[in-house]
């Protein structure tokens, strides 16, 4: 049973005889089925005006109900261009078509590891690395071999080494994730001259690279750029978003509708 189909049942079993709607939306179609009609609005606060009225005329013994329109995949536009103009001060040029608003980073790691990643799988990790991620790898059956770290951030020849090692027992590295700034958990930032030469290797192993809060490069040029405000602004707001180059984005929208 479809996410829809089944709204519509709850809907119906609990006596929703009609509800409001705002075109378009899948619940019309699913509900319609299910013999709740809908009413039309051409205007959302009308709508939930409708919706509102007939749960006080009722007092609340009938429940008014309102089916809004789905928002853009990628997020409000103008949020969008206002991430860019944060993402620029990181020395990172994107436009607001590249990103993608999530609920939390941790959203952006999910829908980067479903997108580009098969069970089998190889995904590089600093050690330690950062459990909620860890979390999302495993659970889209991906081998998790990790990187060793210093004071500096990850190190370079360790990266180097694991790379070498995966590709000779033959298996598939889809990508390094790394949290460059402020490490959770280990505390540390990566250095500016390792950024550099972590880069460098990743291009040169023809590997997708996953980052959050970047590594200030001018362009993505086979990057994913992920981003989390909400730990530094306010905790209980789960807010994030990434950046990806147009022939990843249309994957990383799609798994987010």
């Amino acid at each position: 049973m479809k996410i829809v189909d089944a709204i519509a049942e709850i809907l119906k079993r609990e006596g929703v005889s009609f509800l409001s709607a705002y075109p378009t939306t899948p619940i019309i179609d699913a509900t319609a089925a299910a013999g709740i009609r809908s009413v039309l609005c051409r205007q959302e606060r009308v709508g939930v005006g409708i919706a509102d009225g007939f749960s006080r005329i009722s007092n609340g013994r009938r429940i008014g109900v309102f089916a809004m329109q789905y928002g853009p995949g990628q997020g409000d536009p103008h949020l969008r261009g206002q991430i860019c103009e944060v993402m620029r001060l990181e020395g990172i040029e994107a436009h607001p078509d590249d990103v993608v608003v999530t609920v939390g980073s941790q959203q952006a790691v999910d829908l980067v590891t479903r997108v580009f990643c098969d069970p089998g799988d190889v995904v590089i990790c600093e050690a330690p690395s950062y459990v909620g991620a860890l979390g999302v790898f495993r659970a889209y059956q991906c081998e998790v071999v990790h990187v060793a770290m210093d004071d500096d951030g990850v190190v370079p020849e360790a990266l180097e080494q694991a790379i070498a090692s995966v590709r000779a027992a033959g298996k598939r590295i889809k990508f390094f994730y790394t949290i460059p700034n402020f490490h959770n958990p280990a505390g540390v930032s990566l250095s500016d001259e390792r950024r550099a030469r972590v880069l460098e290797i990743c291009h040169g192993n023809k590997s997708v690279a996953a980052k959050v809060l970047g590594l200030n490069r001018k362009t993505l040029h086979r990057r994913l750029e992920g981003f989390g405000a909400s730990a530094a602004v306010a905790a209980g707001a789960r807010e994030g978003e990434s950046a990806e180059e147009p022939e990843e984005m249309e994957g990383v929208v799609q798994s987010q509708c």
